[in-house]
């Protein structure tokens, strides 16, 4: 055992001896009791258990004179505010314990320490008393498979050994801890033909580029091209054979999702293009306007100036099937449809392909905002004007290092440099880029902010 906690009303009881009792609800007579003790055990791995409940304490309780009044005693965890059934034998739901500690610690397999308590009540029909104990330490491991912090493509269009030295193909993953969001994603161009490639973490590709190891790699358990559009995920060197995925030839993408969690894989093969274009009175019917579906699933979005009609479309064609319009509903896409229509002004423009419709956010205001006006997203005087001619947002203003743009005096849509460098004025990132440094120094600049779409927008800035 590794300590021992007494059942206390208030005070501390440093021997750890005797049940303290305190005041009764009613006049009865007083009733004896002998001693009683809370002791903890060891690391609960939830690996390990089998049953429905799990043992987090043994409790030794108090005994009584009165043998009707001893009988009738009942046991509650206390684990913060939270509070649990336990048995006289010191177990509790295993489930209510797991789920305790994915909802204050997460789901990772790390031991953690919890502090606890338990609270008496022990009495007859009549009379009752109760205990709290001094706290005591749970200590419990979550059960979990090894999830790396990184995870690649292996193959697809590049060459396999090339690409596992180079790690070139990193799956996308959120700033959540692995254990939490278990899922990584990717989006890879496919081959002319049919498309292979395999999965594999830090590891994986080191022991390649290292030693010519490849069975370490993640491949389908279905085998050699077997994969399906989804399935479990295998080591190589739990399989037969490679295991490796092919995607038919057809698509121009192909998406990948993996869950490391529960080992499964989706691959889904993608025939949308990158960037579609909008056309309309704003151009004179001229060249598209650029909107980006970065993970090439039809899902797209940019900023374009509009005024009056027009229309979205692909591979610069107006063939019917490359063409979409409207039919008179709000937000709806049909091929090749009605002009669209907006009166004057620079909209975000969003368009699902998936699900043929459209959404229009007028942006009413860009922001040069940063240290040199104490980052005031709001601030009016720093409000940028929108140059038609030019197709960008321009004001002059004094610039020192730290600076970004935000959209409609609000810090949900902004912009800074890409890839963490605070000079990539070329390849602006929406939503988490860097503050940017004026790059002559402190002082007055023409800043030109061309808008576009992810990975299109800059900045120009010209010292005065």
């Amino acid at each position: 055992m590794a300590g021992m906690a007494a059942l206390l009303l208030s005070a501390c009881d440093e021997t750890f001896n005797d049940w303290v009792i305190p005041a009764q609800n009613t006049q009865d007579a007083i009733v004896s009791f002998g001693n009683g003790s809370i002791a903890t055990v060891d690391v609960i791995d939830f690996a390990t258990i089998t049953d429905d409940s799990v043992k987090v304490c043994d409790i030794t309780a108090p005994t009584s004179s009165d043998a009707e009044y001893a009988a009738k005693r009942t046991f509650k965890l206390v684990l913060d505010d939270r509070t649990f059934d336990i048995s006289e034998n010191g177990k509790i739901a295993a489930e209510d314990l797991k789920n305790y500690i994915i909802d204050k610690y997460g789901k990772a397999p790390y031991e953690r320490e919890i502090t606890s308590r338990i609270f008496a009540t022990i009495g007859s029909d009549n009379t009752s008393t109760s205990f709290t104990s001094d706290n005591f330490i749970i200590k419990a491991k979550l059960t979990a498979p090894k999830i790396s912090a990184n995870y690649y493509v292996v193959g697809g269009t590049l060459d396999w050994a090339e690409s596992a030295a180079s790690k070139a193909q990193k799956f996308n993953h959120s700033d959540k801890d692995v254990y939490d969001d278990p899922v990584f994603t990717i989006t890879i161009p496919a081959g002319e033909g049919d498309t292979w490639f395999a999965i594999g973490d830090d590891e994986a590709l080191d022991a390649i580029s290292n030693d010519n190891v490849w069975n370490k790699l993640l491949g389908t358990a279905s085998g050699n091209g077997n994969n399906g559009e989804s399935g479990q995920l295998k080591a190589r060197s739990e399989l037969s054979d490679d295991g490796s995925f092919k995607v038919d030839a057809g698509a121009k993408y192909i998406k990948i999702e993996i869950n490391m969690m529960d080992g499964t894989y989706k691959v889904t093969p993608l025939n949308f293009n990158q960037y579609i274009g909008v056309i309309g009175n704003h151009n004179g019917w001229g060249a598209d306007e650029p909107i980006a579906s970065p993970s090439y699933d039809g899902i797209y979005q940019g900023y374009v100036y509009l005024d009056g009609g027009f229309k979205i479309r692909q591979n610069a064609s107006w063939d019917d099937a490359d063409t979409w319009g409207g039919n008179g509903t709000v937000g709806a896409l049909v091929q090749p449809g009605d002009n669209l229509n907006a009166e004057a002004g620079v909209y975000q423009v969003d368009v699902n392909l998936q699900t043929s419709t459209y959404s229009l956010t007028k942006v009413t205001s860009i922001t040069c905002v940063g240290n040199h006006n104490g980052w005031n997203v709001s601030d009016a005087s720093q409000h940028m004007t929108y140059n038609v001619e030019n197709k960008c947002w321009e004001i002059t203003t004094t610039l020192t290092n730290g600076f970004k743009f935000a959209m409609n005096d609000d810090w949900t849509v902004s912009w800074g440099g890409a890839d963490g460098n605070p000079a990539n004025y070329d390849n602006l990132t929406q939503y988490s880029g860097k503050d940017l440094d004026a790059p002559n120094g402190d002082g007055e600049y023409l800043v030109q902010f061309y808008l576009t779409c992810e990975g299109k927008s800059k900045v120009v800035l010209t010292k005065k």
